[in-house]
């Protein structure tokens, strides 16, 4: 490799949804909602099945604030590693809402 070369990084495949992207990377991926939600929705992922008690948490956690309050939480500048969880939720609401 030369300078000025270009890097490519992989952070997974098209299945890897942002509760990977979260864990592993610190970051999120607003292409990347749509596996996480369709996840919720239909209780199968690829890397394992995702259990009907890890289903209703999933949603239960998700049914605890709306999209208005999760809006106003992210407008309150909040600590790094809240706005990041405060974006994932915001985010599988809305890619949910689409799956209905």
């Amino acid at each position: 490799m030369k300078a000025g070369d270009q890097v490519t990084i992989c952070y997974g495949d098209v299945a890897t949804g942002n509760d990977r992207m979260i864990q592993d990377y610190s970051f999120l991926d607003p292409t990347r909602f749509v596996t996480t939600a369709a996840a919720i929705a239909s209780g199968v992922t690829t890397r394992s099945g995702l259990s009907t008690a890890a289903k209703a948490a999933w949603k239960e956690a998700l049914e605890s604030t709306t999209i208005d309050e999760d809006m106003r939480l992210s407008r309150n500048e909040p600590p790094p590693d809240e706005r990041i969880a405060i974006e994932f939720r915001l985010g599988l609401k809305r890619e949910l809402q689409g799956l209905k």
